[in-house]
């Protein structure tokens, strides 16, 4: 029997929160477009500003964990730090700070590129899509853990 294959001549993505489509908190990521193909976590805080103050406050507070987290081989090996950030640190925040590069971020995201071929058995896909979630889980539960109070502006 031939195994199921997802096609690929149309974009599907989807984002898979506690939230649901919510940025915050962060969540889980999956695109499938022809020539970008990536799973994604993490959380996009760079339209909240009160929400990148929390993050960058919770780094300077815990950021042995986060370099823990970030520096585990699986999680190097697979992922690249992909939210969008500034070119210095912050003003506020000391430039000397061991992980201060975390600080210059404004959302905290991450991804591994996958291989349109990685989709030709959706079987193994799923289990390798798991896989990745599940490597992802600590650094989502650290950047939830620090917006764990963040609240969304209330419009008027």
């Amino acid at each position: 029997m031939q195994p199921r294959q997802i096609p690929l001549s149309c974009g599907f993505c989807a984002h898979i929160s506690p939230a649901g489509r919510a940025p915050i908190p962060g969540g889980y990521y999956l695109n499938l477009a022809p020539g970008n193909v990536f799973l994604g976590g993490g959380v996009h805080a760079a339209p909240f500003k009160e929400a990148v103050t929390m993050i960058r406050d919770y780094i300077c507070g815990h950021g042995k964990e986060l370099e823990t987290i970030v520096s585990a081989p699986d999680f190097q090996n697979r992922f690249v730090m992909t939210g969008e950030r500034l070119k210095n640190v912050p003003r506020g925040y000391d430039a000397d700070f061991p992980q201060s590069e975390y600080l210059k971020y404004k959302s905290w995201d991450i991804e591994c590129r996958l291989e349109a071929e990685e989709l030709c058995d959706l079987e193994d896909f799923c289990e390798r899509a798991s896989e990745l979630f599940l490597l992802m889980r600590p650094f989502n539960d650290y950047f939830n853990e620090a917006v764990r109070d963040f609240q969304y502006p209330v419009r008027e």
